[in-house]
């Protein structure tokens, strides 16, 4: 989701130019992206991890996460390929995917949980049935019902 919104939406729509683009006097480190620079994908894609990890109660994880996140978001401004608000964007974008993406899951469990409560009632008379059978098979005389 946040690759989609990011790459496919938000960099052609906003087409902003990479720092390194403006100032050619730096020699970058990396190989040049080729893509816009606002928002960070890689900043959103490593933030909709920890806010995915951190929405799920998983904080024992999302700690190393945000500390590896962080450092993921300033590497890009320290390689020169992103401005300042192309991280705060990609950070935004990032919990915003993340905390959506919980909330599907959330949606996606609840729903399973009620498919196979509606079968197990729609099966409940042979489920009854095979019960009563095996406890009648296997329950000492004295605790049959």
């Amino acid at each position: 989701m946040d690759v989609i919104t990011c790459n496919l939406i938000l960099k052609p729509m906003v087409a902003r130019v990479r720092p390194y683009d403006v100032n050619t006097a730096i020699e970058l480190l990396i190989r040049a992206p080729r893509d816009f620079s606002f928002p960070s994908g890689h900043t959103a894609a490593s933030f909709a991890t920890v806010a995915a990890l951190w929405f799920a109660g998983e904080k024992r994880l999302g700690i190393p996460a945000l500390i590896l996140a962080i450092f993921i978001a300033v590497s890009r401004m320290y390689f020169y390929v992103h401005y300042p608000t192309d991280v705060l964007g990609g950070v935004l974008l990032g919990i915003a995917c993340g905390y959506v993406a919980n909330k599907t899951m959330e949606l996606w469990k609840k729903k399973q949980k009620c498919e196979y409560v509606k079968t197990l009632c729609a099966h409940r008379g042979a489920l009854q049935l095979l019960l009563h059978f095996l406890s009648s098979r296997f329950l000492p005389i004295s605790r049959r019902c």
